[in-house]
């Protein structure tokens, strides 16, 4: 484990993003199919990302909707936000048009990242983009893909950026031809510890604002309950918008200096066979995951240690199956939103 990763527990996540590269540089930060991304080609992208942001004229406290993946763009787009003072607004995937077009009204983004993949779902969300009349603003989108970032709309400015090498749109598609440069790094004021760093939707009509040092303390919780050290290798079978999966999962591995291995919540196929591949060690799933598992798998590996990250609570009966099924209990993390304190069965 990383030493004193929460010696300043109101620093900004970018703070302590930055102190773990300095000591885990070398070492593999994301496993995403055939990809390894150390803790420094991790820096090199989040910095390239927040230098594009700079680009666009973002404010500080400005919000951004993130509609990615489980991919290392999400990762690379979360902490390259943060650390150009923006506040993300994590979307779900698996909405449908209407509840994105209302999330986007409610929180009032000024930007919105997602890939080509995702484009045509983002495109019907902003349709007939109305809601009691009231319009969606002008938005800046960016269209993250492999080697550049496209922005399509602007809203703010009328300059485009295009994907010709330049300070803020530097190739980051994967761990090969890496610059050897990158822009200035550009030290977060010391006012952003005050600032928020996500907007998360408690449910379709409600979301509630969450500040840096929340999420450091949720991961600092996740870490002290699962013994998250450096030498593990963690896996988040729900989606990473999820608030609890945020700062369990991307915050708490970052902050370790653990490998997060990334995979598609829905990859039911081949989750076993990448336990194994990757040697992963801790797994941080949803409730359906441990139901399938307690009908369907028998799991003699004890060294695997799982908890819920999402926010169905599991039941006492439901837990007692699996732990004489598995050997072992399942922690349960979800109490820790807002609180800071872990649960157990």
């Amino acid at each position: 484990m990383t030493e004193n990763a929460f010696t300043e527990t109101e620093a900004p996540l970018t703070r302590l993003f930055d102190k773990v590269v300095a000591s885990r540089s070398d070492a593999i930060a994301l496993i995403y199919e055939d990809r390894r991304i150390t803790f420094f080609e991790l820096q090199l992208y989040v910095e390239w990302m927040s230098g594009y942001f700079q680009s666009i004229n973002l404010r500080p406290g400005q919000r951004v909707a993130l509609l990615l993946p489980n991919s290392p763009k999400f990762v690379i787009g979360f902490f390259g936000l943060l650390r150009a003072g923006g506040v993300a607004v994590p979307l779900d995937i698996s909405r449908d048009e209407q509840e994105l077009r209302l999330m986007l009204l409610r929180t009032k983004v000024s930007a919105i990242m997602t890939t080509p993949e995702y484009k045509p779902l983002l495109d019907k969300a902003l349709a007939n983009g109305s809601e009691n009349g009231a319009p969606l603003p002008r938005l800046t989108i960016a269209i993250f893909e492999e080697d550049n970032i496209v922005t399509l709309i602007k809203g703010a400015r009328e300059r485009q950026v295009t994907g010709e090498p330049s300070k803020g749109t530097r190739p980051a598609g994967g761990e090969k031809n890496l610059p050897a440069d990158g822009p200035p790094h550009w030290e977060a004021p010391s006012s952003f510890v005050d600032l928020p760093a996500v907007v998360h939707f408690k449910d379709l009509y409600e979301f509630y604002v969450r500040p840096h040092a929340e999420l450091a303390r949720e991961a600092e919780a996740m870490m002290a309950q699962t013994q998250l050290t450096a030498n593990d290798r963690l896996v988040c079978l729900a989606p990473l918008c999820q608030p609890n999966c945020l700062s369990h999962c991307v915050v708490a591995a970052i902050a370790a200096g653990a490998t997060l291995v990334l995979l598609e919540p829905d990859n039911w196929e081949n989750i076993w066979q990448v336990l194994v591949d990757e040697r992963v060690t801790i797994l941080a799933s949803s409730a359906a995951l441990l139901m399938r598992v307690a009908e369907n798998k028998t799991v003699t590996d004890t060294s695997l240690r799982w908890y819920l990250c999402t926010d169905t609570s599991l039941s006492p009966e439901l837990g007692e199956r699996l732990q004489q099924k598995m050997g072992f209990k399942i922690g349960q993390l979800t109490d820790t939103i807002n609180t800071g304190i872990p649960s157990q069965l």
